[in-house]
């Protein structure tokens, strides 16, 4: 959810509504401290996509094709 946040508060007074995306957009371009910033992307890309196959593998339905 980085666009709302960002549009409407980026990041909020005292960083109050800050996410995780927010934070990462903010070491890389703000501070401008890339290997940190990096590494946030990375761990959320990581974590997302954990997420997902976990998400696939508990709605996939299996066919295995016996007729009873």
């Amino acid at each position: 959810m980085f666009d709302l946040i960002f549009i409407l508060t980026k990041g909020g007074p005292a960083d109050s509504t800050e996410v995780l995306s927010t934070y990462t957009y903010k070491t890389l371009f703000s501070v401008t401290n890339f290997g940190y910033g990096s590494t946030l992307a990375m761990s959320m890309f990581f974590t997302v996509l954990a997420i997902a196959i976990v998400y696939f593998f508990l709605t996939s339905t299996r066919e295995d094709g016996s007729a009873d």
